[in-house]
């Protein structure tokens, strides 16, 4: 069972699971946990849409574009920091800790970030500190920032497509650096919720794409939306990304390609690995299920 993790929240600021209901907003990134009736959704990631005060539970919508009807008690939600955070201080659940074994140099914010970054991705723990490499390293903190591959574009125009991005990545120089580029889409509208997740070869191709993309708007169609990159919390590396992915119904057949995460090798799209179990098809119904 998956118990209280933290994810980022699109546009938004989100709150922890357990406080009042009514401060969470739409558009907040949430993961179900602790689901009896339907405990393969555990781990889930879904859209906040709004609170149903008749029946006092929240209206999500899952990737797959699939509406359902969830408790609070159900729902992990993150709330993000209202300013950077200090160099080395990052806070780690220890639930994302066992799912993604880390050992001490996949997941950690860049501590080289400007007053001016946007707030990253964070794990919540009611310790504040967490440094697993001081013993062996003289700065951990810029040792661990070095390891990250995983970036998380966000606020990119609902119309984008994954084509679209593949283009808007290859013109700006990144061809052939990233390996895996993920676009999540609304399947009953084929529309994009505004994010993606790419991983790059290199920590340093990475840092260039940061660069280069933070504050970016020439999206080559109308729209103001202002890009915001920050490294990625819910998984870090290829590895991570493809067993989170390879059982997943967004593998399913039933999915359209474009819709799928995408591999790569040398600028070359290649096949994602086979599963390891049954993929079970996404359940794309119009009318809202409460969970």
């Amino acid at each position: 069972m998956i118990q209280a993790q933290v994810l980022e929240q699109i546009g938004l600021k989100g709150v922890r699971v357990g406080q009042n209901s009514a401060k969470m907003q739409p558009r907040t990134m949430v993961c179900l946990k602790g689901l009896c009736i339907n405990p393969v959704l555990n781990g889930e990631y879904a859209v906040v849409e709004g609170w149903d005060a008749a029946n006092y539970h929240w209206k999500i919508r899952m990737l797959n574009g699939e509406e359902k009807f969830a408790k609070t008690e159900n729902l992990a939600v993150v709330q993000v920091p209202t300013c950077p955070l200090p160099p080395g201080l990052f806070q780690l659940n220890s639930d994302l800790q066992h799912r993604n074994k880390l050992a001490s140099s996949d997941e950690s914010p860049s501590t080289t970030a400007p007053s001016s970054f946007p707030p990253s991705l964070c794990r919540s723990r009611s310790d504040s500190l967490c440094d697993a490499t001081s013993e062996h390293m003289s700065d951990p903190a810029a040792a661990l920032s070095s390891e990250m591959t995983t970036v998380m574009m966000r606020n990119i125009p609902s119309d984008y497509t994954g084509l679209m991005l593949l283009k808007l990545l290859d013109t700006n120089g990144f061809n052939g650096s990233y390996d895996l580029v993920y676009l999540p889409m609304d399947y009953n509208n084929c529309v994009g919720f505004g994010y993606a997740f790419i991983n790059f070869v290199s920590s340093q191709a990475a840092s260039g794409f940061r660069q280069a993309f933070e504050g970016f708007t020439d999206w080559g169609l109308a729209s103001d939306k202002v890009c915001e990159v920050c490294w990625s919390s819910v998984l870090q590396g290829l590895e991570a990304h493809i067993e989170r992915y390879r059982n997943s119904p967004v593998m399913h057949e039933a999915v359209p390609d474009a819709f799928k995460p995408l591999l790569f090798a040398g600028g070359q799209r290649i096949s994602f690995p086979a599963p390891t179990k049954n993929i079970r098809p996404p359940r794309l119904r119009k009318k809202a299920i409460k969970l």
